[in-house]
């Protein structure tokens, strides 16, 4: 079985997943977190964001490394 036939990889099972929302194009417009450091400077749709989780994670894995 080659890579391929094992299915998507998770990074790109997970952007097909943001862009079948269909608030995507306003996350991708408007958004104002920073990838890799769980940083988003736009506090008021905190609560709606799309991004959530990965932000989550990205700052706890930030915490961990300091």
């Amino acid at each position: 079985m080659t890579d391929s036939d094992a299915g998507p990889l998770p990074a790109i099972a997970r952007i097909a997943i943001l862009s079948a929302d269909p608030d995507a194009p306003r996350w991708a417009r408007d958004c104002a977190w920073i990838p890799g450091t769980g940083f988003c400077p736009e506090r008021s749709c905190q609560e709606d964001c799309m991004f959530r989780a990965q932000r989550a994670v990205e700052a706890g894995r930030v915490v961990r490394l300091r």
